[in-house]
């Protein structure tokens, strides 16, 4: 995330991407929704350690927003795919955490958002499959632990058929 407003375009192939209903979008892919792992190591792993202060502006109607980090004045180019999450932000104060691709406000629990600086499309299918190719298609996924013990079972059941 170290590009410069400079070398991110606003056009290409998902210029449209966040005029989808993010409300519904399945993706975990950054610029989507968090994933809860993602959204709790971003503020258990040193808590505050690689949080720095930010603020957002000019957010378009295509979920490109500068994102401008406050100890540097650095302003950045990235993509959310929620214009609306984007503008409920703008004038708070706000923390990035770019290891984890995450803002949130610096009460630290709300509602983080995930920014990237490549936009993908939104995905509103559920997620079916295999949980690598649920990695691929959802960006990734969250399961119990009931349901990973069903799986491991069920696939050393068949690799026995197999052999």
């Amino acid at each position: 995330m170290s590009e410069s407003t400079n070398n991110i375009s606003n056009s290409g192939p998902h210029e449209e991407v966040a005029e989808s209903d993010p409300e519904i979008c399945l993706t975990y892919a950054v610029g989507h929704r968090v994933h809860w792992v993602q959204g709790l190591r971003s503020v258990n792993n040193g808590e505050g350690k690689n949080h720095v202060a930010c603020e957002i502006t000019d957010v378009a109607d295509d979920g490109w927003f500068t994102l401008v980090l406050l100890n540097t004045g650095e302003r950045k180019r990235q993509w959310h795919h929620s214009v609306d999450a984007l503008r409920d932000r703008v004038g708070l104060r706000l923390r990035v955490h770019e290891d984890y691709s995450i803002i949130r406000k610096v009460d630290g629990m709300s509602n983080p958002i995930s920014i990237a600086s490549t936009p993908n499309p939104c995905v509103f299918e559920e997620a079916t499959g295999p949980l690598h190719e649920q990695m691929e298609t959802h960006g990734g996924f969250s399961i119990s632990g009931q349901e990973a013990l069903r799986r491991i079972k069920e696939r050393a059941e068949a690799s026995k058929e197999e052999a």
